[in-house]
């Protein structure tokens, strides 16, 4: 197969099955000879911040000289954002020799445990041989889904288990409460593995991720959060101090604060120079969160109620007022709490537009437009992805910034055709 054969039979691979537990995984894993085991992973867990956090961490390992390969999910543009050593992503070759491999390995465990490795199994098997191949230091490791259940909690004996926030979302796989959903991301927490987690977590969350370490012998490392200090902040980036020592980022909002204070404390664990750290965190671009990607554009993947609540805060915080917002939120999402947090905090004022980047994926956006009327808010469509680049980029709506949000696939999708748009304007002139 080639490049993209290999992407169409992943796509065509089941992201979910009625069987949630590890032992296909750990099959598949065994016929490809556990290299996993052979990897120093730094394991992340979160409702939200830990593509942030894990991309604070790598960066800054890879400054301090450290061999670092990180796997994120999901991607923005394209696939091979996924699986990255040293910031460069994985080539088209080694997705297609990798997956050739693991793809026998698969069927075994299909044939052993009854079922079929999901999705996201297959891309973690990929990820683990391409890392062990790479010979690297540090993997700096982001879950899927939750953490107990995980593809990727098969590792035995992380660096360190880092737990990013907890939200309700997915709740129909991970529980209704905040405490279910934070038990479900302590699954990741091993016996005499340390464990660090946002400070500002709610306390309930927080409690259970303490219980879940002392009961594993896990050493819980605590950080206060009256060491994080903001100096300034604007649309360039934000600099503040962590325990007395300066640092500036790139990223925006003030919840970015939050998940770099919690990569820096990862960091100190390992003795990483403050040099490092500081080099490390201000050379991150995160693409899709809080990003300007034209002069009056910013977009941000926020996709659940507490990513509504830290979009509304960051532009709040920067300073952002009367965007226009589009969006586009995907089937399994609960729309209705997002939009209610949206409209509360935008204002009966505020102007929207719903779209769908897919439309077998994405929310019909007349549904969200009568949810929209229901609430007393006023809305229209853009029907395509296509049509609101081409809405973004006419010259005519300069003077307007936009806020699109609401997926990551949706930004994604946008910033694509947005690209295409920007090329092929290029090859005219």
């Amino acid at each position: 197969m080639n490049y993209t054969e290999t992407l169409n039979y992943i796509w065509s691979i089941k992201k979910f099955t009625d069987k949630t537990d590890l032992k296909t995984m750990k099959v598949m894993m065994q016929e490809l000879g556990n290299p996993q085991q052979t990897l120093k992973v730094i394991h992340v867990a979160g409702t939200n911040g830990k593509g942030s956090v894990c991309n604070y961490i790598a960066s800054s390992l890879v400054a301090a000289g450290y061999r670092t390969g990180l796997y994120l999910s999901p991607f923005l543009e394209i696939f091979n954002e996924r699986m990255r050593v040293n910031g460069n992503l994985i080539s088209d070759d080694d997705i297609v020799r990798l997956s050739a491999k693991v793809k026998p390995a698969a069927e075994r465990a299909e044939r052993e445990c009854g079922r079929f490795p999901k999705q996201f199994e297959f891309v973690t098997a990929i990820a683990f041989l391409y890392f062990a191949e790479q010979n690297c230091d540090y993997v700096v490791l982001e879950t899927g889904m939750g953490g107990l259940l995980d593809a990727t909690n098969i590792i035995e004996k992380p660096v360190m288990s880092i737990i990013t926030s907890v939200g309700l979302d997915h709740t129909h796989i991970l529980g209704n409460t905040l405490e279910e959903i934070a038990e479900k991301k302590s699954g990741i927490i091993k016996p005499g593995c340390p464990v660090l987690c946002d400070p500002f977590m709610d306390e309930r969350a927080l409690q259970v991720i303490k219980e879940q370490a002392k009961q594993k012998g896990a050493p819980f490392q605590p950080i206060d959060p009256k060491e994080l200090r903001i100096c300034s902040a604007d649309l360039e980036g934000i600099s503040f101090t962590f325990l007395h020592e300066k640092y500036r980022i790139h990223m925006l909002g003030e919840h970015q604060i939050r998940n770099c204070g919690l990569a820096i404390a990862s960091l100190l664990l390992l003795g990483i120079p403050l040099k490092a750290r500081q080099e490390g965190v201000s050379t991150v671009c995160f693409p899709g969160r809080m990003e300007k990607i034209l002069p009056n554009v910013l977009v941000d993947g926020a996709h659940n109620e507490m990513g509504i609540r830290a979009l509304m805060s960051a532009l709040a915080f920067h300073n952002i007022q009367k965007p226009v917002f589009m969006i586009s939120i995907g089937k399994e999402k609960k729309y209705e709490q997002m939009l209610s947090v949206l409209f509360d905090k935008a204002g009966k004022n505020a102007e929207f537009y719903f779209t769908a980047y897919d439309k077998m994926a994405a929310v019909d956006p007349e549904e969200l437009c009568r949810f929209a009327a229901n609430q007393g808010m006023k809305s229209g469509i853009i029907p395509t992805v296509r049509q609101a680049a081409e809405t973004l980029m006419k010259p005519e709506n300069a003077g307007t910034f936009y806020v699109l949000c609401g997926s990551l696939y949706f930004v994604g999708n946008v910033k694509n055709e947005i690209k295409a748009r920007q090329l092929h304007k290029k090859t005219e002139n």
